[in-house]
């Protein structure tokens, strides 16, 4: 996504982070508890219910808010969340990346944000991005000479690698080693030179973002472990499409991606994918700079088309969708821009992401989960479920194996564990206590429940309002 976002002034004497700031990054890691990067089969790519979370502020990663806004991201059942990090250089043609120390996110604030989706269920995607000071594209760098290519992808490297190391010391289960850098995608040399520096670094899952428009033209795919496209794919020419219409503008999309699936022998994953809540978003559903009259019903009409046409693709394995920001306030059904939170489309993806059974090599999921819970909840009230998964046979409630249901608040922290009872074939219910397993009144307010079998917590999440 081309973004560039202005944020008020702050005090300069923040924190500034820079390449060659290792000892920096140590420091902030001193005293983390290790964390081990999900180890997956080779070429075994886990389906992506995915989310992009996305700031370009230095402080904002930081705050208690985005700790929350986290914790709402997490309640649309995903259980992938890509972290962006930005990087500038001056102009399209400029050879030097470096952090803004304004608004490039900071160190300890990505760390927060890897931790807070980690401690929440979520997998991590680390997006790092290089955004031009002047307003131009990435997908528009490009050079005239053989001294500024090789000065640029010089410096490149050593903003990835700083990020590779990052993403290796905190757990990160895969990283984005570029995104949209439609101009250099046939310098192999110097592409096949930043992945090894990138695996000499960070041992788990690798790709590239590459724009909707250019991922045939990507010269490295046999290096990276998936292919990533970010799926701004042009949709329809009318303000206000029906489903059927977006489902049909779909489908040569859709089998140019599986021809291109079939060909090359890479999964695909939409590094990006995104629809803004107005009129006409579909059009071009890249564009974040038009105004217009804020439609819900094209975001939700948009988001259901793109998943009825690849959630059930063999090749296809996820999406994260744009975009999510830390502010937990941001979006609502009075605005235009990409954000589903406070909106249906947040809903279609709760549905989606909790319902759909993908199988997920390498990463357990929840698949098949369908809740029945009344809005508000109160004390006594049962919560019902049915798990497609979920078979019980002739275990007893108590025996080893059997189905709970965690509870946690906002800040992530466990409450109580509740043990749910039978009821008809892959039915269950349990009712909603008072208190915690502490003792602790359970106050009026939002919850999130997980369900776990035996000693298997599956990643998503249902959020719960509790009424008085």
């Amino acid at each position: 996504m081309h973004r560039m976002s202005l944020r008020p002034a702050v005090s300069l004497a923040a924190k500034i982070v820079g390449f060659a700031g290792l000892l920096v990054l140590g420091a902030l890691l001193a005293g983390r508890s290790s964390a081990v990067p999900v180890e997956l089969p080779a070429r075994a790519v886990p389906f992506h219910h995915g989310i992009a979370y996305v700031s370009w502020w230095h402080d904002f990663y930081e705050s208690s808010g985005s700790d929350s806004s986290l914790a709402l991201l997490a309640a649309t059942n995903a259980d992938w969340v890509s972290i962006l990090v930005t990087g500038y250089q001056d102009t399209e043609t400029s050879t030097s990346i470096y952090q803004d120390p304004q608004r490039t996110p900071s160190d300890a604030g990505v760390l927060q944000a890897i931790d807070r989706a980690h401690a929440l269920g979520m997998h991590v995607f680390l997006k790092p991005h290089v955004d031009c000071q002047n307003g131009a594209w990435r997908g528009v760098i490009e050079f005239t000479n053989e001294s500024d290519w090789a000065a640029w992808f010089a410096s490149y490297r050593a903003f990835l690698n700083h990020y590779a190391e990052l993403a290796a010391a905190a757990g990160v289960e895969e990283l984005c080693v570029g995104c949209e850098f439609c101009r250099t995608v046939h310098r192999s040399a110097e592409w096949l030179a930043v992945i090894a520096d990138v695996r000499a670094r960070f041992s788990g899952p690798i790709t590239y973002a590459a724009n909707w428009d250019n991922y045939t033209a990507v010269t490295f795919w046999d290096s990276l472990d998936y292919a990533g496209i970010d799926g701004y794919f042009e949709l329809t020419d009318l303000l206000d499409p029906t489903p059927a219409q977006l489902l049909a503008a779909w489908a040569p999309w859709e089998a140019d991606v599986a021809d291109f699936a079939q060909t090359s022998g890479h999964s695909i994953v939409f590094t990006e994918i995104g629809y803004r809540s107005v009129d006409g978003a579909n059009i071009h559903p890249w564009e974040w700079t038009t105004s217009g009259t804020v439609d819900l019903q094209e975001q939700v009409d948009c988001y259901e088309a793109a998943l009825q046409t690849f959630c059930d693709r063999d090749y296809f394995r996820g999406f994260f969708w744009w975009d999510w920001e830390p502010d937990p306030d941001h979006g609502g059904p009075t605005d235009n821009g990409y954000s589903p939170h406070g909106k249906p489309a947040a809903d279609v993806l709760a549905d989606w992401y909790g319902v759909t059974s993908v199988a997920d090599p390498g990463i357990p999921r929840l698949g098949g989960l369908q809740w029945l819970v009344p809005a508000p909840l109160r004390a006594g009230q049962e919560i019902v479920f049915r798990w497609e998964a979920g078979d019980r046979g002739s275990r007893a409630p108590g025996a080893p194996g059997e189905l709970g249901i965690e509870v946690y608040d906002l800040q992530g922290r466990g409450l109580s564990r509740l043990c749910p009872q039978p009821r008809g074939e892959r039915c269950f219910c349990v009712r909603w206590p008072a208190a915690t397993d502490a003792g602790l009144g359970l106050s009026p307010g939002a919850y999130f429940l997980r369900l776990c079998d035996g000693e298997q917590a599956y990643p998503a999440m249902r959020v719960l309002y509790v009424g008085r």
